[in-house]
């Protein structure tokens, strides 16, 4: 954490703020650090007719976890979310071709049974297992094919976006089977079925996992011993933990120099009438360099959340955060966003379309009271490097005031999303 603090001394009769920054950088952890994603339990069930399916995990869900389930019914017919989770892909069938879907949820702990619904009745399979190691948003990327040979193929999946991800796929087909076993470093999940009594009922289901470190296209595939029918395959990769990234913050000019940390406003005369000075905060010559300096993996957007509070350090009298008499009572500061930029210095990063703040904000009835811009860095690599600025500060300076000085604190919170 970093920071930086504004002081404004008045040093005559005249107002003179002379401002000291300091800077603060929290990195708030995503999530704790895994080595790779964890397979916890697993389970799965079927039925030769129905339009719904449910199957109950040995032990029930962990909070923070990542729970999956697969939704399968031979059938052409739509399949509904259950409570909770999200579609990670879902694909309606045809006469010949079974439905499925794949939906996911990071767990608030304790799911244990979960349904599947279908809008028809026919063969139907459930599967459902639960991961630790992964990313609160898990960013799926999804693959999918579909096929009748007597090799399933999941189709394929690309995570180039991020690195370090759990891929996990599934199938049902409507016969009597079984699969020989999972290719290209894929591990069996769960598998079961129907493999006797009347032949129009027997069905075989399975799924399969793989961790991976690197980006890339990835399949698999399983050769099914026994009949062939038609199958829809589907893949996803779900994005892992990745250790919380290392950042630092500094100010700059528009060079990319050291910049002072020190900023002196406007004088103005003692007056018997309330008074405004303004002055930039953080302009083109003193930029906030955010600097992106470990992989994030993260393949959507990161928030920094910066807090502007400055506190007045001269006699108690003077405020910077009392909104009374239009900021004249007592004294309050506003800070002015209206040229907010967020500008891309150097490295791989896409430049953002828009900075996300702008605005002017006075400090809420507090002395010391914080006002908040909110930015979202896109695609956040090592080597990538961020200025922000835009920000002017400016006092209501009431009447008849002695002289005193600005404590200011900056304070900026990167967040993984």
């Amino acid at each position: 954490m970093r920071r930086w603090a504004l002081q404004a001394g008045v040093v005559s009769r005249w107002f003179i703020a002379i401002v000291s920054l300091s800077l603060l950088l929290p990195i708030l952890p995503s999530e704790p650090v895994e080595a790779v994603p964890t397979l916890i339990n697993a389970t799965g069930n079927q039925s030769n007719g129905a339009n719904t399916i449910s199957a109950t995990l040995p032990s029930a869900a962990t909070a923070g976890n990542l729970v999956v389930v697969i939704c399968t019914i031979d059938a052409n017919t739509t399949i509904t979310t259950p409570v909770g989770f999200t579609v990670a892909i879902s694909q309606a069938g045809s006469s010949t071709i079974p439905s499925q879907a794949i939906f996911y949820k990071t767990a608030v702990g304790g799911e244990s049974t979960i349904q599947c619904a279908f809008g028809a009745t026919s063969k139907v399979s459930v599967q459902i297992s639960q991961f630790d190691g992964i990313y609160r948003a898990p960013y799926p990327a999804t693959g999918f094919t579909t096929g009748s040979a007597g090799t399933y193929s999941s189709g394929t999946v690309n995570v180039s976006n991020y690195s370090d991800a759990l891929l996990i796929s599934g199938f049902m087909v409507p016969v009597n089977a079984t699969i020989s076993g999972w290719g290209n470093s894929f591990t069996e999940i769960t598998g079961g079925g129907i493999t006797n009594g009347n032949p129009n009922g027997r069905m075989y289901w399975s799924s399969a996992y793989r961790t991976v470190a690197a980006g890339g296209s990835y399949a698999t595939t399983a050769s099914v011993v026994g009949n062939t029918s038609n199958y829809r395959g589907q893949i996803v990769a779900f994005r892992a933990v990745v250790p919380s990234p290392i950042n630092s913050l500094s100010l700059v000019n528009s060079a990319g120099a050291p910049a002072s940390s020190f900023i002196t406003m406007p004088p103005v005369s003692a007056s018997f009438a309330c008074e405004t000075v303004t002055t930039p905060l953080f302009d083109t010559n003193r930029r906030i360099r955010f600097v992106q300096t470990v992989n994030t993996s993260a393949p959507g957007l990161q928030n920094v959340s910066m807090n502007i509070s400055p506190v007045w350090t001269g006699p108690s009298t003077y405020e910077t955060a009392d909104a009374s008499g239009a900021g004249c009572t007592n004294g309050q500061a506003t800070i002015i966003g209206s040229g907010v930029t967020l500008q891309k210095a150097s490295g791989p990063c896409a430049v953002p379309g828009s900075a996300g703040a702008s605005g002017t904000k006075a400090l809420d009835d507090s002395v010391g009271g914080g006002t908040e811009y909110n930015f979202l860095l896109q695609n956040l690599e090592p080597g990538c490097v961020w200025d922000i600025y835009g920000f002017d500060l400016s006092q209501k300076i009431p009447a008849e005031k002695p002289l005193g000085g600005y404590s200011i604190q900056v304070e900026a919170t990167v967040v993984s999303v």
